[in-house]
């Protein structure tokens, strides 16, 4: 039922499974990973026969954290939180490395309307798809939190913008080709608000994220026709280096350094910028790691730097 549901509202669903104790404590995605997904069951309203206090969802299904429903319900209440206009939208980059099995994902999040709201949570979950247990393939099992299930806290005023970055590490037991992380903005019972509702979430595949590291590839080896963005040449380096980004053809766009915590550190190229290569020398930053992002129209492309003085 959901594997359908995320495949007929793949721009509308992101899905994160959680794994509980039932039918029996043996299911292995459940016992990886328990403590945080009795956190999270224990967020929701109470509705359980057999542990009062948790919550055993299936035939019941909690779409966006505030309409519940049967099995045949799921894809009409999916449809209608569909239609409901968001007050954020949400930007994802960031970089993996598949030889560390690291990398950082970057978030940025704008509030469209002139009105702020109350303080929320954003939450970073790994999930992994393809996997086998009692006879089912199981998809967008959660695997792990970063930092943890609690998420960090945000607040925004109207009209206003927030940058988020988080490390993230998939583990060597699980398949990194078929792991997925997924951002989403929450109201929280915790913070005063019990409707738990999603205000805006999105998804990118791990393995979808540029490379870093030994498997990054080169400029002359991305595709033609597409935009492209170098690495720093040197780094580490101490006072100054040089980047490079290509343009398949003249349009706006917006190349920004930003620290390990992802917020803003300086904007090298803002505005209208001709097709080809364009060149440029970063200096003035203090010791440590930093991400130069390239955007422009659907593009969006990050690379690593770091500075040792």
């Amino acid at each position: 039922m959901l594997d359908q549901i995320v495949q007929n509202h793949p721009d509308d669903v992101v899905a994160v499974r959680y794994h509980v104790w039932f039918p029996g404590d043996t299911d292995p995605f459940w016992q990886a990973d328990s403590t945080e997904i009795r956190n999270r069951c224990n967020a929701y309203p109470a509705w359980s026969f057999k542990n009062p206090g948790w919550v055993y969802t299936v035939p019941w299904g909690h779409i966006d954290g505030r309409k519940s429903g049967v099995y045949a319900q799921w894809e009409s209440l999916v449809t209608a939180r569909a239609g409901v206009p968001s007050p954020l939208t949400m930007a994802l980059s960031g970089w993996y490395s598949r030889s560390t099995r690291q990398g950082r994902i970057n978030v940025r999040l704008v509030n469209t309307t002139p009105n702020a709201f109350g303080v929320t949570r954003l939450r970073f979950a790994l999930t992994e798809s393809g996997l086998w247990f009692s006879g089912h393939r199981h998809n967008q099992v959660l695997r792990k939190f970063f930092p943890s299930e609690a998420g960090d806290t945000l607040t925004l005023g109207g009209n206003a913008q927030a940058d988020r970055g988080q490390d993230f590490t998939v583990s060597a037991t699980f398949n990194q080709d078929s792991c997925q992380l997924a951002v989403f903005v929450q109201k929280d019972s915790l913070l005063g608000d019990s409707t738990l509702q999603v205000l805006q979430g999105s998804k990118v595949l791990v393995r979808d994220l540029p490379n870093t590291g030994l498997e990054s590839r080169t400029s002359t080896e991305l595709p033609p026709g597409r935009a492209w963005l170098s690495e720093a040449k040197p780094t580490p380096f101490k006072v100054s280096t040089r980047i490079a980004f290509g343009l398949p053809r003249a349009g706006d766009v917006r190349l920004a350094v930003y620290d390990a915590q992802g917020r803003l550190v300086k904007t090298l190229v803002e505005g209208a910028r001709s097709a080809g290569t364009h060149r440029m020398t970063v200096s003035g930053l203090k010791s440590g790691v930093y991400f130069y992002r390239l955007e422009g129209g659907t593009t969006s492309l990050t690379k690593r730097m770091v500075v040792a003085k």
